[in-house]
């Protein structure tokens, strides 16, 4: 069967890697303007700039960390002569797995889980659609709460705080080996050497 170019972006590293890349530029903008929102008194807008920018950043930045993992994904596979391309799912704490990243500790983990949450329905819905897998996901997000106020003596607290700094670390870690997998790609640019090389791998300072 011949492949459609639908067929060949679903598993292109770098057409993933561009979403991604776009989303974090983004999500660094609406970091800068949570503190200093712009002026939309024009719009006849009652609410908070301020949360306004804060949700966007949810956005951006769930969907950035979602397409980087994909990047890694897919990249891995076509340095392994696999063209299965990367789930087509949201769960970015499967995805996580999918890369073969290093295990994330206890917060880390449950990052993962809320941004999975925000991906499929909390940073854009109402609410979840109705079913088992999402009925499953909330309810393991509950009992980590649970744990959570357990452990802080019944004070309630953030069950993982979400910032700048959290994203861009937890998105350099799927960066480069999003890189690493291109660089074992036979006959092909060092990706690696280009891009990590002049630094941290930091594209925003």
């Amino acid at each position: 069967m011949v492949e459609t170019i639908h067929d060949l972006r679903r598993r292109a590293p770098l057409h993933f890697w561009n979403r991604a890349e776009n989303a974090r530029a983004c999500a660094y903008v609406l970091w800068q303007l949570i503190d200093d929102p712009p002026d939309v008194s024009t719009l006849n807008y009652d609410g908070s700039a301020s949360y306004a920018m804060s949700e966007a950043f949810d956005r951006e930045s769930s969907f950035a960390i979602e397409s980087i993992l994909k990047a890694a994904v897919a990249a891995q596979r076509e340095a392994d002569g696999n063209k299965e391309p990367p789930p087509s799912r949201h769960d970015v704490g499967e995805l996580w797995s999918l890369a073969q990243l290093p295990r994330p500790d206890e917060d880390d983990r449950t990052r993962l889980m809320l941004l999975t949450e925000m991906l499929y329905w909390s940073a854009r819905y109402a609410a979840p659609l109705p079913g088992k897998k999402a009925e499953d996901r909330m309810d393991a997000i509950a009992e980590r709460a649970k744990r959570r106020k357990r452990k802080d003596g019944g004070m309630f607290v953030a069950l993982a705080p979400w910032t700048w700094d959290h994203f861009e670390r937890m998105y350099q870690v799927a960066h480069q080996a999003c890189f690493e997998a291109l660089d074992r790609r036979p006959g092909r640019r060092k990706w690696a050497e280009d891009t990590l090389g002049e630094g941290d791998g930091n594209l925003i300072e």
